[in-house]
């Protein structure tokens, strides 16, 4: 056979053998993309975890019902033998609690930090109530739980039986159980259940088609109001009373919330990061209303600015209208002057002709009578 035919032949055979390579490669690529694309949705669809969401009117992280529940469930599954409260719990315990809590609720990827924040501030409030739950029942001389291990057990008896544990537990116990609007008032309760009022709040305002500060007021009567009317405590009983007042004043349809917040509340939180009657809502509320207040005053600095360019512009342009009267008037006065001056040079070219045509008359005449 010729070389060249040879070769051609090889040449071909490669080349076919290369192509088929290549579309091996593609086939092997799109179906491992294929493959990755129906685990993604495979695991998308089969993820049950809870989707966090964000607070609507503060961007913060929302409450769901859930969550104290995941939160208890993870300290009852991990063994934490040294917190006998949330501070001196290990981090890396805490860090424990929080993949728990992952398995439960899910999140983008850029809500870390705000959930983690959220759920810290969460897990140590319901930790407080897990070691409260667990001293009751070493109190009423039942025996250790399953879910708290022998040495933690241990160590809680030793920390309760503590001398300073003692005193700071009795000085506790009594500002609870004090009641701070006068003898014979009793202590101020609520009606808050396993729903937060901020959850509440929230779905009142999406049912009503306004905004959270609107129901700020509804958020308060549910939580101390009985079905009979009355109230949890005699401070909301004054509080409502007072809103009343205030609402009476001003005339036909008061905002109420308005008032509550507002005129009977100052519109700011206490020592405590807290205002009476609305539990955690006062936080997102009284951020809110400063956020409210905060775009007002963008706002009104806006159109300040933008009245402030269009008076300008008028001004400008009546000055610029001012200016042109008195050019025009100005160049009048030039045009009148160099009239009249024109005037007066024609005047005049008229008597110089007149007198050299009557001097060229005479001149003719005297000819004439010479001849």
């Amino acid at each position: 056979m010729d070389r060249r035919v040879r070769h051609a032949i090889g040449s071909g055979q490669t080349s076919n053998s290369s192509h088929t390579r290549h579309t091996q490669t593609q086939s092997a690529q799109t179906s491992g993309e294929r493959e990755e694309e129906t685990v993604e949705a495979t695991s998308t669809m089969l993820d049950s975890r809870i989707p966090l969401q964000r607070n609507p009117y503060t961007g913060k992280i929302a409450d769901h019902s859930k969550m104290s529940r995941v939160i208890t469930s993870s300290f009852h599954q991990i063994q934490n033998n040294t917190g006998f409260n949330w501070k001196r719990t290990p981090v890396e315990v805490k860090e424990l609690y929080y993949e728990e809590f992952r398995k439960s609720f899910s999140w983008p990827p850029e809500w870390e930090n705000d959930v983690k924040k959220a759920w810290g501030q969460r897990a140590g409030r319901r930790y407080s109530d897990y070691i409260s739950e667990v001293k009751d029942r070493y109190n009423k001389g039942q025996p250790r739980p399953i879910y708290v291990p022998q040495e933690m057990w241990a160590g809680l008896i030793l920390y309760w039986q503590d001398p300073n544990t003692v005193k700071r537990s009795i000085i506790a116990s009594k500002a609870r159980r004090s009641e701070p609007d006068g003898p014979g008032t009793g202590m101020r309760t609520h009606l808050g259940g396993s729903t937060s009022v901020t959850e509440k709040s929230l779905r009142m305002a999406a049912e009503r088609g306004v905004s959270l500060k609107d129901v700020a007021y509804a958020g308060f009567k549910s939580l101390h109001t009985y079905k009979d009317g009355t109230y949890t405590c005699k401070k909301a009983a004054d509080v409502d009373a007072k809103v009343q007042a205030i609402a009476a004043t001003k005339g036909e349809n008061p905002n109420l919330s308005d008032i509550f917040i507002n005129d009977v509340c100052g519109g700011k939180l206490d020592k405590k990061k807290r205002m009476f009657g609305i539990g955690n809502l006062a936080s997102n509320l009284v951020f809110y209303t400063s956020t409210e207040s905060a775009r007002a005053q963008t706002l009104r600095d806006e159109l300040r600015d933008e009245l402030r360019a269009e008076l300008r512009a008028e001004l400008r342009g009546e000055i610029r209208e001012e200016i042109r009267e008195e050019i025009r008037g100005e160049f009048r006065q030039d045009l009148d002057a160099q009239s009249v001056k024109i005037s007066a040079m024609e005047e005049k070219m008229n008597r110089i002709l007149m007198s050299q045509q009557s001097n060229f008359s005479r001149l003719i005449d005297d000819d004439a009578s010479q001849t």
